[in-house]
């Protein structure tokens, strides 16, 4: 008779006698590779003398759980789209994803999106770990290894993109899978520190994904209480002295759980939902009996007293920076929260795990009781190990206490062969099964095979562009966020994959996907999981993590505010343009001319911040036809995020009859009107961008008829401008004209490349002020009398110094209310 194949389910659920012939040699196979995971941690950092070995050492277990018996990745083909996606927020403990890529065997992809044969992660590259050119950095970055799945670092912008990339699962499922084909379906699985959740982005995350009803999410919490400063929320610890059998700490787990769990006081909330929590919950509070009456204690000690042992091992509470009720808290948004009171607890984990992939329809937070460091005799417990590295005597008493061979960087091939086995048992066939799901598919559905093939491989739709139409002139014209407006709706038309929203702005922003859905549960009755409307809510910074998550898994996000309010996503933002992802971000309301909300509400160093950050394309446009080439520019890019700049009030359509066409917006730079003649060099040059573009021209025509050979520019990009060959930016300004004026308004700094020393900025020095815009322009200086003066000025070899802007500053801050 064939002996039956034992699944996770059966080992973890499974009767005792099926699992009694089993248990001993997968517990040896599971604590090798754990061991191995965390060995390789420690001698990595110590080589390098930099980096943080003791959340590696302690979240061990956690990854190889789930890594081993829950993931859904093939380390053959790590790019296929329906693998599960792993986020190691907590991206100082790199080490520990460094070491899970080398044990499973992950194959290497390359720029091409071809699999190499190749490990992305060799054992020489672990031990060149964090030095120059090694596929293993001292933070994740995505592109630079292959099985990172996004770069992290910045805490709480892993658990936050995973939103994004939970979203992409349901979007991708819901769009796609068809009731005999089912495509989609990934889960996402973020590793967690204190930090992450600390961060308040984590909140505004898992408030929408909890609002969203993202079944597909699991967030993992390590709950070490430990940050760079010392305990969160303790500042005394009993002593605890590793033996060299390591499983006393599950008895200290118990205790801590059985406190945790007595604390909550109720058997039938959530926390114990379900059967392995009953059972968890039920066992620790037998053991907080024990200990109660003095039949055991928290250290070494054979008996101790009673509970108050229990909270004196678990730390009194000094509140550094964090004391709430944060599984109360997850609560609150709408999540599933279950809890691990031992991280070194794999069957627990597992149960946990398989938790999660049973719900339905919230996101899961579950909670891992975790000792940083776990096993070092001296640095467990301790922030001393989150930062620098144990030092050799501690590694190596670490590793007896492990059982492990005093050896640097040992992998034995037990280790890879029990992780591996794993691995190709089930994403292995899971992958190949999709492959072939997919072929059938292609062939039953054509139509959405060839989108399906487009987008994962980054191409457009053919003729995506054919809805776009050119806009007729018009002295009144459009405000270019409306204008732009009708143009995301052409490529929204074109571009299958396009979705996006805003942070509660899409009245404001124009941002709606005109006939298409709202992307909402089912259930809620507002929308569906294949809409293309998001609603970010007022989450600005959470909405720009989203977006990358997203782009990670190939569709084409946009997301959209006000310019002044892009502060809040400047680090998403920069996170965009280090990943190459092709993110939209729209922004509005983009000057001044915002005119009676103030100040606060007036972006003044803004562009240029936004302009200050590499790789980012900003584009200022001018008019309607400057947005229309804009947005043929942008939907081909495949690696580069770009920032829109966009106007409330109405900007003229230009009269390209008059004026240069549009089509110069592609170069990021062109020469709109020129009054100099037969090839003669200007002059003086004008240049600018948005709506200060139609004050240049009135410039201009006072200015030619004046007789002075004036050439205006529009640079709706500086950043594809400056990317130009040399003769064409020397053409546009030919370095015989040091006259040379900018007009925006933004400070001078971005502009100092291309006015020079000779040049002079016409722009904002202080904040705005609230009045109607107009006079708000006036009063700021954005009239044509102040263009032509600063125009006269360069001209004479006059241009107004460094200092004058540093005294309008000094009178700015000594003005008095009038009375």
């Amino acid at each position: 008779m064939e002996a039956k194949t034992l699944t996770i389910e059966d080992l973890i659920f499974g009767g005792h006698k099926e699992r009694k012939s089993q248990d001993e040699a997968v517990r040896k196979g599971d604590e090798l590779v754990i061991n191995c995971l965390r060995s390789l941690a420690m001698d990595a950092v110590q080589q390098a003398n930099s980096g943080h070995p003791g959340t590696p050492m302690a979240m061990a277990p956690v990854a190889y759980a789930l890594w081993a018996r829950i993931l859904s990745f093939d380390p053959e083909a790590p790019h296929w789209m329906n693998r599960d996606r792993f986020v190691l927020s907590m991206g100082h403990a790199s080490m520990l994803l460094y070491g899970l890529l080398h044990l499973a065997g992950v194959k290497e992809v390359s720029n091409s999106d071809e699999v190499t044969g190749q490990l992305a992660v060799s054992l020489e590259d672990i031990k060149e770990f964090r030095q120059f050119s090694s596929k293993c950095p001292g933070h994740p970055e995505f592109g630079e290894t292959t099985g990172v799945e996004v770069t992290t670092g910045p805490l709480a912008q892993g658990v936050a993109t995973s939103v994004g990339m939970a979203t992409a699962s349901k979007w991708l499922g819901a769009r796609f899978n068809k009731p005999e084909f089912k495509l989609f379906g990934f889960d996402v699985f973020a590793l967690a520190s204190d930090g992450d959740m600390q961060e308040g982005l984590s909140s505004e995350a898992a408030s929408l994904a909890g609002h969203l009803k993202l079944s597909n999410l699991c967030w993992i919490w390590d709950n070490n209480q430990i940050t760079i400063e010392g305990n969160v929320s303790s500042s005394k610890t009993i002593a605890w002295k590793a033996s060299p059998d390591p499983r006393p700490t599950t008895s200290r787990g118990r205790v801590l759980a059985a406190w945790r769990y007595a604390q909550l006081g109720m058997v039938n909330s959530s926390w114990v939902s379900t059967c392995c929590e009953r059972r968890r919950f039920f066992s620790a509070m037998r053991f907080l009996r024990i200990v109660d009456e003095g039949a055991g204690g928290c250290g070494d000690s054979g008996a101790g007293p009673g509970l108050d042992a229990i909270t004196g091992c678990l730390g009194k509470k000094a509140e550094w920076a964090m004391s709430e009720d944060l599984s109360t808290r997850f609560i609150a948004y709408g999540w599933n929260v279950l809890r691990v009171g031992d991280a070194n607890d794999v069957e627990a984990l597992t149960r946990a795990f398989l938790s999660f992939r049973r719900e339905s329809d919230r996101p899961t937070l579950i909670v891992v009781d975790s000792h940083i460091a776990w096993g070092a005799p001296t640095k467990q417990d301790s922030f001393h190990a989150h930062g620098t590295p144990l030092g050799d005597k501690e590694v190596t008493a670490t590793k007896h206490i492990y059982n492990w061979p005093d050896e640097k960087f040992l992998v034995p091939e037990a280790v890879t062969q029990h992780f591996r086995d794993q691995m190709a048992r089930r994403g292995g066939i899971a992958r190949k099964e999709w492959e072939k799901t997919l072929v059938n598919y292609k062939k039953q559905f054509p139509e959405e095979g060839r989108i399906l093939e487009d987008m994962i491989a980054g191409r457009l739709p053919v003729a995506w562009d054919q809805f776009c139409k050119p806009f007729p002139a018009d002295a009144k014209g459009l405000a270019t966020r409306q204008s732009s407006s009708e143009c995301l709706n052409f490529m929204g038309k074109g571009v299958p994959w396009l979705m996006g929203g805003s942070a509660d702005l899409a009245t404001s922003c124009l941002t709606t996907l005109k006939g298409m859905d709202d992307f909402m549960p089912p259930a809620s009755q507002w929308g569906q999981y294949a809409g293309r409307n998001l609603h970010f809510g007022i989450r600005e910074h959470a909405m720009g993590s989203i977006m990358n998550g997203l782009a990670l898994c190939k569709l084409r996000p946009f997301g959209s505010t006000f310019l002044v309010f892009s502060d809040y996503m400047r680090p998403p933002i920069r996170l965009a343009s280090i990943m190459e992802m092709p993110c939209i971000f729209i922004f509005t309301h983009d000057s001044i001319g915002v005119g009676e909300d103030g100040p606060t509400h007036q972006p003044v160093e803004h562009v240029g911040c936004l302009r200050s950050i590499p790789g980012l394309v900003v584009f200022r446009p001018c008019d309607a036809n400057e947005c229309l080439e804009m947005w043929k520019y942008i939907m081909p890019l495949k690696d580069q995020p770009v920032a829109l700049i966009l106007s409330r009030q109405a900007l003229p359509t230009l009269d390209r009859q008059k004026f240069a066409a549009a089509e110069g917006v592609h170069k990021g730079g062109y020469i709109l009107a020129d009054a100099s003649t037969n090839g003669a060099p200007p002059e003086l040059i004008l240049m600018s961008t948005g709506s200060e573009v139609h004050l240049m021209l009135q410039a201009h025509e006072v200015l030619a008829a004046s007789g002075v050979k004036v050439r205006s520019v529009s640079v709706p990009s500086m950043e594809i401008f400056k990317q130009q060959p040399q003769e064409y930016i020397d053409m546009v300004l030919p370095n015989a004209c040091r006259a040379r004026v900018s007009i925006e308004a933004s400070r001078r700094d971005s502009w100092g490349s291309l006015i020079g020393l000779d040049g002079e900025h016409v722009g904002m020095i202080t904040f705005g002020l609230s009045a109607p815009s107009k006079k708000v322009q006036i009063e700021k200086g954005f009239t044509v009398d102040a263009v032509t003066a600063a125009a006269r000025r360069v001209m004479s070899g006059q241009p107004r110094q460094i200092s004058s802007r540093a005294e309008v500053l000094k009178s700015w801050k000594k003005r008095k209310l009038s009375t």
